[in-house]
Parts: C-alpha cells; sequence; structure tokens
C-alpha cells in the first residue's frame, strides 16, 4: 500500500510540523469555541450571500507553468484560525494581514508566485455539523478570510495550492467511511469551490496532507480515503476548472491514488529520505512516475527543505531538470511551525532569475517540418547524435492545459548540448491518431555547452478543432530541420468545446419613434 516507510520514519527526525506549536493562548480557543463561532457568524452573517472578488483575469493557473515552479508553503499563520477566525486571529485580521503581507512580499522580492496553505487544519471546527455529526455548511466567516488572502495575492502576484484537511483522521472518520456524510461533506465544499471558481488566484485545491500517515498506522482504511479524495475530485471539477491534488507523504505515496481523477501528484521529499524509491533527487519524474501508475501526470514535490545550511538553488535546479513541474520550500513562517525549517529565500532568488522567459515572439506557427501528418516522437528526453554535438531535453511544461478552439498553448522546453551548437525546435499538437492539428517552429536556437538553456513557443490551436484530449510533443532537429536529434511527450491538452452562440433577441419597438416633432 505505501512503499519507503523507513524512509517516512526517519522523516520524523527531520521534520514535525503535524506537531505545530501552540501557544498556552491558543490552547484555550478549543474552550471558547462555541463563543467564537457565534462572534464570527454575527460579524459576517451576510458575506455568504455576497459574490467572490472579481477580477479582470479569467484564465485559470496551469501548475505546470513555470512561473509556479518555485514555491513556499505558508503553511498557516495561526493553526487552526487563518480561514474562519475572521478579525480575531484570521487572515482579515488587521495584525495577521500586516505579518502576512510582510512575508508575501519577501515572496514577491523573491519571484516566488506559488504559495500551498491550509485551510481547515486540525478538526475542521469551521464546517459545522448537526447533532448526528452530519456537515451542513461552512462557517461564513471562511469566505470573509478566503477573500482577504485572495485579495494579498492579487496584491503580491501569488497564486495558492489550498489544502483542505491536515490529514484523514484530523476531521470526523464518518464524514469519510460513511457514504451518505461523505456527500453532505462534499455538497457542504461545494459552494466554496464554486465561489472562487473563475478567480485566478487559485492555482489547486490539495485535499489532505499526508494521508499515507493514517492509512499505514492503521487509523484508517485506504478505501474510504480514496472514495472521498474522488467525490471531492470530481466535485471541483463539476464546479471549476481548478487542478485537484493529494499532498503525499513521500514518492511512494503516489501509488495510492491513480484512478481517482487527480490533475496532479505532490509527494514530499526530506533529506533522510535519501535512497531508495522515496528518493527524489534519486531518480525522475517520468521514472518514478511510471513506477507509480501517475499516467504522465505532473509531479510537484509539495514540500521539501530548503534552508541555508544546503544548497536551495541547485536542488530547485536539480529538481527542475528531472522533470518535476515544481518544488515548494517549506516553510515561509517558521517560527509557527515546530520544525523552524526556514526558507533562503536569497537561494530560491538567485534559482527564479534563471528561469524560462517569456514566450518567444519569434515563434511561428507552421506545418510540421517532417510532413503534414508527424509530428515531433516521443523520445523520453534522452540524448540523441546531432552531427558532432548531442542534445538531451530535460524539464518541459505546457500553460494553459485547459484550453477552447482558436486559442494559444505555450510550450516550454529546457535542453542542453554537449557542445555550442544551434537547434530547430518544434512543438506539435497531437490527435488520438498521431496527426499534428497544431505546430510551431522556433529557428536558430543557440544552445551553449553544459548550460541549460530554456526555449518556448505559443501554439495556436485551430479555430474549429473537435474538443478532446490532445498530447503535446517536442522535439530537437537540425538547423535545416531535416533531422530530427531528439524528442519527447511534454503533456496531455484537453480542449473543450466553444459555448454555444446564444441567439440574439429582438428588440421592442421604439415607443418615441412616432413621436410629434
Amino acid at each position: 500500500m505505501l512503499g519507503g516507510l523507513e524512509s517516512c520514519a526517519m522523516r520524523l527526525s527531520a521534520k514535525l510540523h503535524f506537531r505545530p506549536a501552540v501557544s498556552r493562548a491558543a490552547l484555550g480557543r478549543r474552550a471558547d469555541k462555541p463563543a467564537r463561532w457565534l462572534a464570527a457568524l454575527l460579524m459576517t452573517s451576510l458575506v455568504v450571500a455576497q459574490p467572490g472578488p472579481a477580477s479582470a483575469a479569467s484564465t485559470v493557473p496551469s501548475v505546470t507553468d513555470p512561473r509556479y515552479f518555485a514555491g513556499a508553503n505558508v503553511p498557516w499563520f495561526n493553526w487552526g484560525c487563518d480561514f474562519g477566525c475572521s478579525t480575531t486571529n484570521g487572515v482579515s485580521s488587521a495584525g495577521v494581514h500586516s505579518a502576512l503581507a510582510d512575508g508575501f512580499a519577501r515572496l514577491k522580492s523573491a519571484n516566488v508566485h506559488a504559495v500551498r496553505w491550509w485551510v481547515f487544519e486540525g478538526d475542521a471546527w469551521q464546517i459545522n455539523h448537526d447533532n448526528s455529526g452530519t456537515p451542513t455548511g461552512l462557517n461564513p466567516a471562511v469566505y470573509t478570510d478566503m477573500d482577504a488572502a485572495l485579495a494579498l495575492a492579487d496584491q503580491y502576484d501569488l497564486a495558492y495550492d489550498f489544502v483542505l484537511f491536515s490529514g484523514p483522521t484530523a476531521i470526523p472518520n464518518k464524514w469519510l467511511t460513511d457514504p451518505q456524510q461523505r456527500q453532505h461533506l462534499a455538497d457542504t465544499l461545494a459552494p466554496l469551490f464554486a465561489r472562487y471558481k473563475d478567480n485566478p488566484r487559485i492555482l489547486a485545491w490539495e485535499l489532505f496532507n499526508e494521508p499515507e500517515w493514517d492509512i499505514a498506522n492503521n487509523k484508517i482504511q485506504l478505501a474510504p480515503v480514496q472514495a472521498t479524495v474522488k467525490l471531492l475530485t470530481s466535485t471541483i471539477h463539476a464546479e471549476t476548472k481548478n487542478a485537484v491534488t493529494i499532498g503525499s507523504a513521500n514518492l511512494d505515496g503516489m501509488s495510492d491514488w491513480g484512478g481517482v481523477g487527480l490533475d496532479f501528484y505532490s509527494p514530499h521529499w526530506y533529506d533522510p529520505m535519501n535512497s531508495g524509491s522515496a528518493c527524489a533527487p534519486c531518480t525522475d519524474a517520468a521514472t518514478t512516475g511510471g513506477a507509480h501508475g501517475t499516467g504522465g501526470a505532473p509531479i510537484v514535490l509539495g514540500e521539501f527543505y530548503a534552508g541555508r545550511d544546503v544548497n536551495a538553488a541547485q536542488r530547485l535546479k536539480d529538481f527542475r531538470a528531472k522533470g518535476y513541474a515544481g518544488a515548494w520550500a517549506w516553510s515561509l513562517f517558521s517560527d509557527h511551525t515546530g520544525d523552524k525549517m526556514a526558507i533562503d529565500l536569497g537561494a530560491v532568488s538567485s534559482f527564479t532569475s534563471s528561469l524560462a522567459p517569456a514566450p518567444d515572439a519569434g515563434a511561428q506557427p507552421a506545418g510540421p517540418v517532417a510532413g503534414p501528418d508527424s509530428a515531433a516522437p516521443a523520445g523520453g528526453g534522452q540524448a540523441a547524435s546531432g552531427g558532432s554535438t548531442s542534445v538531451q531535453l530535460l524539464a518541459n511544461w505546457v500553460s494553459p492545459t485547459y484550453v477552447l478552439p482558436g486559442q494559444n498553448v505555450t510550450v516550454y522546453q529546457d535542453l542542453q548540448t554537449a557542445a555550442d551548437t544551434d537547434v530547430r525546435m518544434q512543438f506539435d499538437v497531437v490527435d488520438a491518431n498521431g496527426h499534428s492539428v497544431a505546430s510551431a517552429i522556433l529557428d536558430n536556437q543557440h544552445v551553449s555547452q553544459g548550460a541549460i538553456s530554456s526555449v518556448s513557443g505559443a501554439v495556436a490551436l485551430p479555430n474549429a478543432l473537435p474538443p478532446g484530449m490532445y498530447s503535446v510533443k517536442s522535439g530537437a532537429y537540425s538547423p535545416d530541420g531535416q533531422k530530427l536529434l531528439v524528442g519527447s511527450d511534454v503533456a496531455t491538452l484537453r480542449v473543450d468545446a466553444l459555448p454555444p452562440t446564444p441567439t440574439p433577441v429582438p428588440l421592442p419597438p421604439d415607443d418615441n419613434s412616432s413621436a410629434d416633432t
């Protein structure tokens, strides 16, 4: 069920964030919970009737966008209180809001745009329930704090991965094991998802943090957790276009979540996991994804250590070269977690400054080099000989991965060569029959010896492209385009149908048309 348990056990000595630092005042909050609920309800009784904050942007961000590769875990400012305590230690309270703004300003200075933030950690008291324990609704103060958090994201150019629950058994077991209560849980959370469905500051919803611990320790069986994950994932997909993931305890935990509908995988890695199948630096995303049945979905390292006593910039470079879609350091407010693990933001900044630039304006949509029905073939990113040099394709991304006909998708590709060389890069969108339906060609891409070079190009999708699933492929060719040096699969692309064109409604006759002149 969960491999690498020895590595997981070693991890305990390095990171104990599941035991947060709790002050005497925080312990007192448990005793006055009913009073806190009542006060929050009175202060925010109208919030659920109001729409979520409007935003000029409408594109849902994709975890494969390289802007979100280097991220940071908040993970909480006040345990169990950020979302729901409102003006008493919630995000919307003046003191917490100011402290968060200070931390987020530091992230912005380091060019960090992805933030992983826990929402209902602990007993999830913000979820109201009846006398039988069945979920009935959310405390409206959650929306007050969520709106404040998203306003901060607008101010500091962030996108959030919101972690719903700190673990399966942190919340009542019946919410997972009883099918009716499980459905009520999904129905209770659906308005939260729907309220923010178009907000471009939500990168993903993460359902549980490290659920494999509870399962491995026989606190709960795997099946009801899988059923809950599947139901909540389908609920989010029905309400939004946001991605859904699970924060696995390590790479081996990914095996538990095949077939439940996740959009990407988010295992954690820490230094004690330095051998075996749980060792993220010892493998690459394609290899570990294949071993654990991820179906080629992106893999983000949702937690890793990036302190000053390690070379955090090099770790990020290595993870990127190994094909991971992201690596999010633990933690921004290290004085609020028991492990005190801080992020070397200077090192992170040195990495983010080298990320891929904006899409190359010289990328021209074109037909495939090798013929109308061909595309850059998959090659697993391996090196291939190209005359006197060799080319290796490394990490790659597509953004966005959910599109409409006529839109552009941007493909990002890292590559490396053994000697200075020029290549022609080609990106193809390929249908289920292997035929290229859209391409972009970038001529004269120079790659310096030993350096990791990043290229990107926008592929324009046809206006009449049928909806469905497509593959995106990348290929490096000789400068004249006659010889494929190496090719790689990049991602799966979902093309949705265009919304129907509304039928014009005739205007009523102008009552003033016959007025006296």
